[in-house]
């Protein structure tokens, strides 16, 4: 059961996990579930060799597990058996897949992909704390849990009691090309007012976690020491609007710009125009746009949590900073847009470590590794 990520690349990593699977088992198979519209009911969205992804078809989001499920029963009756199960999220999405592992003997696998033991996290939304308690049954009955940090499984550990061998920390792989355009040729097509300007970029939804509030407290403060930075929102969300609104309250709305929806094969060109890259969240369980960011040399500032700890070491691939800490983080702003050679350098080390530990082609040998190291222990093969 897997979900599409606007901004991502997920059809093309999937792709990448099957053609894996198959050099490492020939001939297993990959199907996965996934939310869609009524449009697209029961229907198969994607096919090629031993992938198929089918769309749930449901009439709204909270009908997507009555609708996995029918289709799952159709394709077990069809007389196709998994070997192991695995899920988006562990609490309603692993509620199916651990019901289903059970129900017909296979390995069952969560995945972790937000910080479960944040309290940002608990208090986005009421149900959060209705889904930690289901998430944490699920887990403690799971046969092994794959994470995207090395603090997840610290915390998996503590808290819920899992042994290490259980834990499976494999990141989500980035399939990301940096554009060979020059910075201000990126600039001028994003906007020509921003062509020999700094620009400090966000990529990402922009909800809650994001911390988009801060974003433009920081913003604000640093056009105050640099007049011509300019700041570049590449996103959308449900805090769309409430953040452009809070950029026109602070007075720097002039020096925005509001991209919307960005295609993924477009933002090679986006990255490409950015002096750096803010990231101001109150919790990531990864961060994908900072391996996106590496790998396009643009400099990262960034707030302490679980993902950018695993991936930015603080004062020599990017800054890391206390998380509310207005001033700390626009020192660091400051002096990284100030001192280019500093950034540079903080790019050149960060790429080297991106390429040793978080290769497209390392992660999906370790997720598909894990596929199969855990249909041995049902004894398939």
């Amino acid at each position: 059961i897997n979900n599409h990520d606007r901004f991502g690349d997920s059809i093309e990593r999937h792709v990448c996990y099957a053609d894996e699977l198959n050099s490492f088992a020939p001939g297993s198979e990959i199907k996965i579930i996934t939310y869609s519209t009524k449009t697209a009911a029961n229907k198969v969205v994607f096919v090629r060799q031993n992938l198929t992804i089918y769309g749930s078809g449901s009439i709204h989001r909270s009908t997507f597990l009555y609708d996995a499920f029918l289709i799952a029963i159709k394709i077990l009756f069809s007389g196709w058996r998994p070997d192991v199960i695995t899920t988006q999220e562990p609490y309603e999405d692993g509620q199916l897949g651990l019901f289903v592992s059970k129900l017909i003997g296979a390995s069952f696998v969560p995945q972790i992909h937000f910080d479960l033991f944040s309290k940002n996290w608990l208090q986005e939304k009421k149900i959060n704390r209705f889904r930690g308690w289901i998430a944490k049954k699920v887990i403690a009955k799971a046969d092994a849990v794959r994470v995207v940090s090395t603090r997840q499984k610290e915390e998996l550990i503590k808290y819920i009691g899992l042994l290490p061998n259980q834990i499976y920390v494999i990141p989500v792989g980035v399939t990301f090309k940096p554009t060979a355009k020059s910075k201000n040729l990126c600039k001028n097509q994003i906007d020509e007012s921003l062509v020999n300007e700094k620009v400090i970029l966000f990529v990402g939804r922009m909800y809650p976690p994001k911390n988009l509030k801060l974003w433009v407290d920081v913003a604000m403060r640093v056009h105050d020491r640099l007049p011509h930075a300019r700041f570049v929102f590449a996103g959308a969300g449900q805090d769309f609007e409430e953040t452009a609104n809070y950029a026109k309250d602070c007075g720097i709305i002039s020096r925005c710009i509001f991209l919307g929806n960005v295609a993924y094969d477009k933002l090679p060109d986006i990255y490409g125009a950015a002096d750096l890259l803010l990231l101001t969240s109150s919790y990531e369980a990864f961060g994908r746009v900072l391996i996106e960011s590496i790998l396009a040399s643009v400099p990262i500032v960034a707030t302490k949590c679980v993902g950018p700890l695993d991936i930015i070491d603080d004062g020599s691939t990017g800054y890391l900073c206390e998380l509310n800490n207005v001033d700390q983080i626009v020192d660091r702003v400051v002096k990284i847009i100030l001192n280019p050679h500093l950034g540079n350098q903080f790019s050149k080390r960060a790429i080297n470590v991106v390429s040793q530990q978080f290769s497209r082609e390392l992660l999906s040998k370790n997720l598909v590794k894990m596929w199969v190291d855990q249909k041995r222990q049902t004894q398939s093969f």
